[in-house]
């Protein structure tokens, strides 16, 4: 009997190594995304409405250069009022290369009265009173719609445009988009909602659901919290740096009315308000000058960044009467572990916020001046550089995950990371050089990419305690600029996309839903 219950034991034992080795991972690991941004160039296609993702309107005259017509009379909401004799306006959808969007017949409706033209495709099919149907086949580049006519006093607004097999009753939110990130437990929006160098202040200046579109001021908060229901996940907020004590409140107001009462909310102030890229940085360091904060404008910019986001913690705490939905961040620095000293020990935040993030990417930024440097990077293998990111590149990634850990368990918070994955880019020109662009391309699609994120993933796992990791990003064309999406588009399958499948199939024990 106890020879036969050896048996069935090993035999059990090698199906579930065999099981594993052939499925991947098989738990659930606390994994978020980055939403992609809101871009004519948007290769996610997350609204059923593509005109959301419509870029600002082009002046146009006839006999006038290119984009050189006069300036055009907008509504508040960012419709064409008027247009003077010759001229008319147009902007772009499908902004996507080599056609990676759905072929077949559109249909555009629009209220008011006046016509319509769309460039670029091979013919108007039908074209009446509020709808235009127009077919796409993949070839175009860009679509153009163009406001030919419009009449004053009933001017064109309200366009929509549908993709084939949609209507107007098919709800907000394209349901593949949907499909593709069940299983994520956090959904950071900070570039959805376009807080990065953000100017908004006042309640009055937010996005609003009926905007002409949403590639101007970024997404409305309600869409970000449909798509955080939709998933049920956790959003995290990332609120603009010069958003005023009423705004907040009102911000907070909305998430409590609209948002799914069983998800926690992260809450962070602004994003990487130590990074001099941004301007939230510069704002920081003036604001924690004037305050007297410190007299070196670096940690006088961390000082005011923690100062407000212990005001900005309370506010929540107040409209929610209590923190206990509440994950407030105070966010720092992977590299370097003297700035998350600085934030959590300023005023002794550590007592009032719950979680220190970081982001811990594999990070090989390469320029003329970088060590190594571009005259030598560009001319790697792709096999040297698997050694090389694999290897030391790894190494440092996971040491700054240590570090944060230390820094998080000496101040009794937990360790989150707001963005990671890789990092292989070109900066300061490099990124002009097409070889290495062609290199860090060509890494992103290999398959080892995804071995290494398997253990990217593995060590976070075990040294954040099961801290939640939010990739960036979620879907996005790669290019000089970076590979920063887990997918390039939004038909990408699977099967064939190392990084997007390394992390789908740990969200949950069945990835292969994701699978096209």
């Amino acid at each position: 009997m106890r020879r036969l219950l050896h048996m069935l034991c090993c035999t059990w034992l090698i199906f579930l190594v065999m099981f594993t080795l052939v499925t991947g991972p098989a738990v659930c690991q606390q994994l978020g995304i980055n939403l992609a941004g809101v871009h004519d160039w948007n290769s996610e296609l997350p609204f059923v409405d593509f005109f959301r993702l419509s870029r600002s309107w082009v002046s146009q005259e006839r006999d006038k250069p290119w984009g050189k017509g006069p300036p055009l009379e907008l509504d508040e909401r960012g419709w064409v009022k008027r247009l003077p004799p010759g001229t008319w306006a147009e902007t772009c959808i499908l902004n996507i290369r080599e056609g990676h969007y759905p072929h077949g017949t559109y249909t555009l409706f629009f209220d008011g009265r006046g016509r319509i033209d769309i460039n670029n495709v091979d013919g108007v099919f039908k074209q009446s009173s509020g709808k235009v149907e127009f077919e796409v086949t993949g070839d175009e580049g860009i679509v153009w719609i163009q406001i030919k006519e419009t009449e004053p006093s009933d001017y064109i607004r309200n366009i929509r445009v549908y993709p084939p097999g949609f209507t107007e009753n098919d709800g907000l939110l394209r349901p593949g988009f949907l499909q593709r990130w069940q299983g994520v437990k956090a959904v950071r929006f900070m570039e959805f909602l376009a807080v990065n160098n953000s100017r908004e202040q006042h309640w009055h200046q937010r996005a609003r659901i009926n905007d002409a579109r949403w590639t101007v001021h970024g997404a409305p908060m309600e869409v970000a919290v449909a798509i955080a229901n939709g998933l049920h996940a956790s959003p995290w907020f990332s609120i603009p740096h010069k958003a005023d004590d009423d705004y907040i409140r009102r911000y907070a107001g909305m998430v409590r009315e609209m948002l799914d009462p069983e998800l926690p909310i992260y809450i962070e102030y602004s994003n990487e308000t130590w990074n001099p890229l941004f301007s939230q940085t510069q704002y920081c360091r003036e604001q924690g000058l004037a305050r007297k904060l410190s007299d070196n404008p670096v940690q006088a910019g961390h000082r005011f960044s923690v100062q407000r986001s212990l005001e900005i913690f309370r506010i929540w705490e107040e409209v929610f009467g209590s923190r206990e939905r509440l994950v407030r961040v105070i966010a720092g620095q992977a590299a370097n572990p003297a700035v998350n000293t600085e934030r959590l020990s300023f005023r002794k935040a550590w007592q009032k916020c719950d979680a220190l993030a970081i982001a811990p990417y594999i990070t090989l930024n390469v320029s003329t001046r970088s060590t190594p440097s571009l005259a030598q990077v560009r001319d790697w293998s792709i096999v040297w550089l698997e050694y090389k990111v694999t290897g030391s590149i790894l190494a440092r990634s996971i040491q700054w995950m240590r570090d944060g850990r230390k820094t998080a368990k000496r101040y009794g918070v937990s360790l989150i990371a707001y963005e990671g994955g890789q990092h292989l880019v070109g900066i300061q020109g490099a990124e002009n050089d097409e070889q290495l662009t062609s290199l860090f391309l060509e890494a992103n699609r290999a398959p080892w990419m995804g071995s290494l994120y398997d253990r990217y993933l593995d060590e976070w796992k075990k040294i954040s305690a099961d801290g939640l990791l939010c990739h960036w990003l979620s879907t996005e064309i790669w290019s000089k600029w970076g590979s920063w999406g887990l997918a390039e588009y939004y038909d990408e399958d699977i099967r064939y996309s190392p990084k997007l499948k390394a992390v789908l199939n740990r969200v949950t024990p069945a990835g292969e839903m994701h699978e096209k």
